[in-house]
């Protein structure tokens, strides 16, 4: 009894032992936020009816509210309708007016409405929807960390001509013509930089050449596949016209880095490594690492190229390794989710110090849900959508999450279920509200896939209302000394981030 009198004199809040004190935080948080907190008085005693998952989403809203470079933007949610053969019968209405989507059926004992940023309907082509979607983001690709546009809808809909096209080339063709061109002056062949495990890793000469080395042997075997992807760059130059842009920076240079993925029964497999002899068709697949809602994946091959040329031939061989198969709905339907992503390295040089900016943009092709009394799979087929489904759900879990918490007068917030499968693991930096989020919301209207159709808009509409807040590039700087440029070929120089994202 006396010590506990003592405790009360001298440290009344150790009193409270099933509550973190300051020192000793329950939830795992970077040191050094818990040290602003502290000193701002802006992390508090979470009461003893709340939950810890009240506190940590609290706490995260916390840290974002106290950044001042952070900016409030909106989900952009894209309707785009696929062209249909045959009228919809009369017990099917789809009714489009401006962004509202009007959705009535015999079957159904009350209508339907659903808000979408924008509605493209069968009338609009690839450019039109480039144009609306993709390119006043990579008008300034440096303006934020960067964006992730992901391709959404049911088995057919058209998610991977949108991303890809085929005579008509899709987003990611156009994405990387606009960064080539727009860039030409700036985009530097010598990889003298790189970003390993978001780091940026100085190479040496003999680690450089072995990057252009790896460069020069997937290239030689990617240029032997015959596709469509390498041989869009004169489509895309008729319908664009991408010029150079005006930089303010004189000494500016851009590393451009691409990687290319798929999650494929839950696994991540790397598509730009090729296996070696006496192997299976992919090694062990890879692992997510995330620390503060910024994830990578530990060993995947990270390719620098120079011109859209080379881009295109990395992505015909990874597409050429990625799992197709034929289902009752798609004679050719991806049986994983593909992720393309362009990484930039900007390099600022003035005087003895260079200031370096990083921005990545994420492609992604989702598969789509399926039922296995319309697509009629069996085996390996069964385990694939299996696989396919689940994660989709996870992702609609994650959108009604981060909408839920946004609402005013919420007491309890929801977790963000982000470590619940691979795709949103991945997409974790975007779902939070660090990079901006491009869903294009593929919907082929026919009576077969009405209930999957609905589900679709659903959380196309859900993602509509979700407000983020983007931030700016991360930004850090070295300095250039006489000692750096003799250690400089024998140690790898790196720069740990200056600001936690």
């Amino acid at each position: 009894m006396e010590y506990i009198e003592y405790m009360q004199r001298k440290e009344k809040k150790r009193l409270d032992f099933n509550r973190p004190t300051f020192d000793e935080p329950e939830f795992k948080i970077p040191c050094r936020e818990i040290t602003n907190k502290v000193e701002d008085n802006v992390l508090k005693r979470p009461s003893n009816k709340s939950s810890l998952a009240d506190d940590e989403e609290s706490l995260q809203d916390s840290v974002a509210s106290k950044e001042s470079i952070s900016v409030q933007s909106k989900f952009n949610v894209h309707l785009r309708l696929k062209p249909i053969k045959d009228p919809l019968p009369d017990v099917y209405n789809f009714d489009i007016k401006s962004n509202l989507v009007t959705v009535t059926s015999s079957m159904m004992t009350i209508e339907r409405q659903y808000t979408f940023t924008s509605i493209l309907d069968d009338n609009k082509d690839q450019k039109t929807l480039y144009d609306e979607c993709v390119r006043p983001i990579l008008a300034d690709p440096f303006s934020s960390q960067g964006a992730v546009f992901a391709s959404y809808g049911v088995s057919n809909s058209g998610k991977t001509y949108t991303i890809l096209g085929q005579e008509n080339p899709g987003i990611v063709p156009r994405a990387l013509a606009q960064i080539f061109s727009e860039n030409h002056n700036q985009i530097e062949k010598y990889p003298a930089c790189k970003l390993v495990n978001n780091q940026i890793a100085f190479l040496d000469d003999n680690k450089a050449n072995s990057e252009l080395m790896l460069s020069m042997d997937l290239l030689a075997d990617a240029k032997k596949i015959r596709g469509k992807l390498a041989n869009q760059w004169v489509a895309i130059d008729e319908n664009h016209h991408f010029t150079q842009r005006e930089v303010a920076e004189e000494f500016q240079q851009i590393y451009v880095w691409v990687s290319f993925l798929e999650i494929y029964n839950e696994k991540i497999i790397d598509l730009l490594k090729p296996p070696k002899s006496g192997q299976s068709k992919f090694e062990r697949p890879l692992k997510i690492i995330s620390n503060n809602h910024d994830p990578y994946i530990l060993g995947l091959t990270w390719i620098c190229v120079s011109n859209i040329h080379d881009a295109l031939h990395l992505l015909q061989f990874g597409l050429q390794r990625a799992n197709y198969a034929q289902t009752g709905l798609n004679p050719h339907s991806s049986r994983s989710h593909t992720i393309f992503t362009i990484q930039l390295i900007s390099e600022i040089a003035t005087g003895n110090m260079s200031k370096f900016e990083i921005a990545s943009y994420k492609f992604c092709d989702l598969a789509g849900a399926e039922r296995i009394s319309k697509t009629s799979n069996t085996g390996d087929r069964i385990k694939e959508a299996g696989g396919i489904n689940s994660s989709l759900l996870v992702l609609g879990r994650c959108l009604e999450a981060v909408q839920y918490n946004q609402n005013v007068g919420v007491k309890r917030k929801q977790i963000v279920p982000v470590r619940d499968s691979k795709l949103t693991m991945l997409l974790e930096s975007s779902l939070k509200g660090f990079e901006k989020f491009v869903m294009i919301v593929n919907l082929q209207p026919n009576i077969e896939c009405l209930d999957e159709n609905l589900n679709v808009l659903h959380f196309g509409s859900i993602a509509n209302k979700i407000v983020t807040r983007s931030k700016m590039p991360r930004k850090f700087t070295r300095r250039s000394s006489r000692y750096s440029h003799v250690a400089g070929s024998t140690v790898n120089n790196s720069v740990q981030l200056t600001e936690s994202w």
